[in-house]
């Protein structure tokens, strides 16, 4: 029985974190309208296929919506850089300070409890995950963008509270770089909205038996590295 999505590691964990809802996306709406079409199908490997790739859509789909709880924080962390700025009373930006930490906090957090069957695109894990396209015989590997969107050096680099409120020019700095921190999680969603609607399509392209599955891979992208922003 092939494996439904599975890190080259080996592990597979259960996934703790709850399932957000919000309106239907593109890629699910046609990945819903593919499932529907392949409940008249039985092949085996079709099935198999229509499992894995549904698995990896609802896996882009949930790191789509903790980015979207990201986004919101770093619009957050926009306001109050914006708000110190306009305050020459370094005990006024302290109580600032605080709440841009408790905002890194949360903003770890999301990033590090959003997944979906136990497979995580924005933590700072180094695991790499993977879809099994399944045909006659074989089985094909596609590997999803893994984005760390974490707070961290290796994330999106958000400076500590103690040196971000310091002083005018550290808040000056401070807001600069989260207009970049915002591109750059508007470049990422991109990277994971493409991707989930590729597989989307392709999905049902081979539950239509337009294409075989042995060959749904071509085009698709492995690596994406966001991690220079212009």
């Amino acid at each position: 029985m092939f494996g439904l999505l599975k890190r080259k590691n080996g592990r597979d964990k259960s996934d703790l974190s709850p399932r957000r809802s919000s309106d239907h996306t593109d890629a699910e709406v046609a990945v819903l309208n593919a499932l529907h079409l392949a409940a008249r199908r039985s092949s085996p490997h079709k099935a198999a296929t229509r499992a894995n790739i549904a698995r990896a859509i609802g896996t882009i789909e949930a790191a789509m919506l903790g980015l979207c709880q990201i986004k919101d924080l770093i619009y957050e962390a926009q306001k109050l850089s914006i708000a110190g700025l306009a305050l020459q009373d370094a005990d006024q930006r302290t109580l600032l300070a605080m709440r841009y930490g408790e905002v890194i906090t949360e903003l770890n957090a999301i990033a590090s409890a959003t997944g979906h069957g136990g497979v995580h695109l924005i933590n700072d894990s180094t695991d790499v995950a993977e879809v099994c396209l399944t045909s006659p015989g074989e089985c094909i590997h596609i590997q999803l963008p893994h984005i760390n969107l974490t707070a961290g050096p290796r994330g999106l680099s958000l400076p500590k509270p103690s040196r971000a409120f310091t002083s005018l020019q550290d808040l000056e700095n401070l807001s600069k770089h989260l207009t970049l921190v915002a591109e750059r999680l508007d470049k990422s969603a991109e990277i994971f909205r493409q991707q989930g609607a590729e597989l989307s399509k392709r999905l049902a392209l081979i539950l239509e038996g337009t294409i075989p599955a042995e060959t749904e891979l071509k085009g698709i992208p492995q690596k994406h590295d966001t991690s220079k922003v212009a």
